[in-house]
């Protein structure tokens, strides 16, 4: 097995694992809606990059002895993976931002700008200069968790803020190697990068959350 198959079996797996994880830990308190509605979320980004995962290991199977079809198939799941699940990463820092600070921004921006980036990456795959406006709205999306992240160290707690401090970097790095990732020229290279990214981006980021608002 190479480590494109091994890192793509190994996310199938684990998303569905950590969403049973995480549904069968110790429950969050019933009345807090907020932290409801983010274990909800995470589940809805579990279930389709489970199914994005499984779509991607069939088709990039097939695509070993077939032509590029098949490949054009697996790569197309990635981008609705990504098109579905990066609003939603994005709603959930702002949910953060609503339970521990009271943030009064609205949500729209979470959604909206990561839209658009995974929209306009998905053209340069045809036409490189998409990427630049890919970036662009990655930078303006930035600007926005900045604000939540100054919300949350001027009106959390003490604990609170030190739990929430590394949350924001998921975002500044995290998102931003998946644009590196892209400049990639050796195709196996960049698969294996966006694999171990989503790995990190969803799943550890999941796992460090929902673990702040268990205790939290």
């Amino acid at each position: 097995m190479n480590l494109v198959s091994l890192t793509s079996y190994i996310n199938a797996f684990a998303f569905p694992l950590t969403a049973f994880l995480e549904l069968s830990g110790s429950k969050t308190n019933k009345n807090d809606k907020i932290a409801t509605e983010i274990k909800n979320v995470f589940l809805l980004i579990f279930l389709i990059a489970t199914i994005s995962y499984i779509v991607i290991n069939y088709y990039s199977t097939e695509s070993s002895n077939s032509n590029n079809t098949n490949k054009n198939i697996a790569e197309a799941s990635r981008y609705i993976d990504w098109l579905l699940t990066t609003p939603l990463l994005g709603y959930v820092y702002y949910l953060l931002g609503v339970k521990y600070s009271n943030y009064k921004g609205s949500p729209v921006p979470f959604f909206i700008l990561p839209l658009f980036m995974i929209l306009f990456g998905y053209l340069a795959l045809y036409n490189k200069k998409f990427y630049i406006i890919s970036f662009i709205f990655l930078i303006l999306f930035f600007n926005y968790v900045r604000s939540v992240q100054v919300s949350i160290q001027c009106y959390s707690n003490k604990c609170v803020k030190k739990s929430l401090n590394i949350i924001p970097y998921f975002f500044y790095i995290g998102w931003t190697l998946y644009g590196l990732a892209f400049l990639i020229p050796n195709v196996t290279q960049q698969i294996v990068s966006y694999n171990i990214l989503d790995f990190v981006n969803k799943i550890i980021f999941s796992i460090l959350i929902v673990s702040i608002i268990k205790k939290y």
